[in-house]
């Protein structure tokens, strides 16, 4: 009785990876909760400016307009395209502080964000990972003088030189709010070639 009920508050408790999309191949697995679908990527590719490749893009059902939205981003972030101020080393492998420095950098080049927070440590999916916070204003909000969308961006290395990033985006910090239980459904597998190993973190089927 007793393997009964601990079989059942596992079930329960922990996402079910079965039914996770693989995002990107041998790395990066999402079990999304039932108020997100996927919509369409804007542009395939990968920015030759920034080294981001948007991977898939989330929406949640209720999003409206005039009253809601909340997304969910990921992408992969070649680092090779960031200048990280000579901290990198010789080949080409980024320390924690460099890491950050650039995660900083990147962010702070981002269009009409304000309010940019530092970069912090955190965790996504049982990953070390950086989390840096902003606001950007939407003045087609629907409200008098438009109203300003936290974001949070997270990183997290898998390569070398790559990164995921995930991005929350909200229309409040209410409804960010909502979003954050996702990092706990993602499965990250992080590989690192110059070592032969491969570690991998978050709940196993």
């Amino acid at each position: 009785m007793r393997i009964l009920f601990c079989t059942i508050l596992l079930a329960i408790t922990v996402p079910c990876w079965s039914h996770a999309e693989e995002l990107i191949s041998g790395e990066l697995a999402f079990d999304p909760p039932s108020f997100l679908s996927s919509i369409p990527s804007i542009r395939d590719g990968t920015n030759s400016e920034n080294g981001l490749r948007i991977v898939r893009r989330y929406a949640a059902a209720d999003n409206d307009p005039r009253t809601s939205q909340r997304l969910v981003i990921v992408s992969l972030r070649e680092l090779g395209a960031i200048s990280a101020s000579g901290k990198a080393a010789a080949d080409g492998s980024l320390a924690n502080q460099a890491l950050r420095d650039a995660m900083q950098t990147a962010v702070n080049a981002t269009r009409n964000a304000t309010n940019v927070t530092s970069a912090t440590e955190t965790e996504v999916g049982g990953q070390v990972a950086w989390l840096v916070s902003y606001q950007v204003p939407r003045t087609y909000w629907q409200k008098p003088d438009g109203e300003l969308f936290p974001y949070e961006v997270y990183w997290v290395r898998v390569q070398t030189n790559q990164v995921v990033e995930i991005k929350l985006i909200a229309d409040s910090l209410e409804h960010l709010q909502t979003l954050k239980p996702c990092l706990s459904r993602f499965k990250i597998t992080k590989s690192f070639p110059a070592s032969s190993t491969t570690e991998t973190t978050g709940l196993t089927p």
